[in-house]
């Protein structure tokens, strides 16, 4: 999902710079939460070469890092810092 989202985006310095960065916090913690799910789906053949239960804490804190700390500050801030957006234009 990041490499579709930022084929499609140019990611200049500037004031969108930071819009442009923030989705990729979500897609990132969605594309862990996937392999939760289809790790837990596979867990049987998966606990044969990894710690499972140890991916599953270790991944569950980067999504709760991703989706509350970084993705909703960094659109937060990306908004106070750019100065005109054109979706608040009438």
């Amino acid at each position: 999902p990041v490499i579709v989202w930022y084929g499609r985006v140019d990611l200049v310095f500037g004031n969108t710079l930071l819009l442009n960065l923030f989705p990729v916090f979500g897609l990132l913690a969605m594309s862990i939460m996937w392999l939760h799910v289809v790790g837990g789906a596979l867990r049987p053949w998966l606990e044969k070469y990894i710690d499972f239960q140890k991916f599953v804490s270790k991944s569950s804190v980067i999504v709760l890092f991703l989706i509350i700390l970084l993705s909703k500050e960094m659109l937060a801030l990306s908004i106070y810092c750019t100065p005109f957006l054109p979706i608040f234009a009438q």
